[in-house]
């Protein structure tokens, strides 16, 4: 939460809205064609998704609490996979990494079926 709200990381998500707005509705090609061609924008994404991926791999190993995360973050962590899924995929095919945003992915499979009750809501 701390690195969501750091006055740094406020400033990009513009930039990571704008570039999910630019490749909603565009096939993977389309979407690696706009990303290459603005990279403020791809950064912007990118971090997000990063951010997303350490809070996976943070819940996944049981170092921090789903559910209080998954009151805060959920929402944002499924519109940004959702809008990028297509791509996500095509780029793990491209860089030959397979394993790119896995926790990440799973995070938004466990959260899309709900939250569970966290220790801050007991």
């Amino acid at each position: 939460m701390v690195r969501w709200n750091e006055p740094g990381f406020r400033a990009i998500l513009p930039d990571a809205v704008d570039g999910l707005n630019s490749v909603v509705g565009k096939s993977p090609e389309q979407m690696q064609a706009v990303f290459e061609g603005n990279a403020k924008q791809r950064e912007a994404v990118m971090s997000v998704f990063n951010l997303f991926e350490d809070i996976g791999l943070a819940v996944r190993t049981g170092y921090a609490d789903s559910g209080s995360l998954c009151q805060y973050f959920s929402e944002p962590a499924s519109r940004y996979f959702s809008k990028t899924k297509p791509w996500l995929e095509y780029y793990r095919q491209q860089t030959g990494r397979h394993g790119a945003y896995e926790q990440y992915e799973w995070l938004c499979q466990k959260w899309d079926k709900g939250c569970p009750v966290g220790s801050l809501q007991k």
